[in-house]
């Protein structure tokens, strides 16, 4: 995937076979709690249709290479999303509070055994 995908690296960082695409650094909030939206349909606004050009892109070099794309994996236009034990949402990202909470919840092992299942 890092391969296929390399020239759009700057809005697709790439985990070998897994990739996320980057939404907008700006949500175009105006100061009213709106949002810029485009000028050909004032119902669509502007950082998601950022986000739909890039995605549409990624298809695109997806289908001419052959590549197939997991249904059942495939997440789109989320909120939050879970990212080698972040959760990122557009402000920020912070530690999963599942990864967080095993490590919370350590023992004191007595056994190389009970080590492992920890791990």
């Amino acid at each position: 995937m890092a391969f296929l995908l390399q020239d759009k690296t700057s809005c697709i960082p790439n985990f070998l076979n897994d990739t996320t695409l980057l939404g907008s650094k700006s949500q175009y909030e105006k100061n009213n709690s709106t949002y810029k939206v485009i000028p050909k349909n004032s119902y669509i606004c502007h950082f998601i249709w950022e986000y739909a050009i890039d995605l549409n892109q990624v298809f695109h070099h997806l289908k001419h290479t052959e590549a197939t794309v997991s249904a059942k994996k495939l997440q789109l236009c989320k909120p939050e999303i879970l990212v080698v034990g972040r959760v990122c949402t557009y402000k920020r990202q912070k530690l999963d509070e599942m990864t967080v909470g095993k490590i919370l919840r350590w023992l004191e092992y007595r056994n190389v055994l009970e080590v492992r299942g920890f791990l």
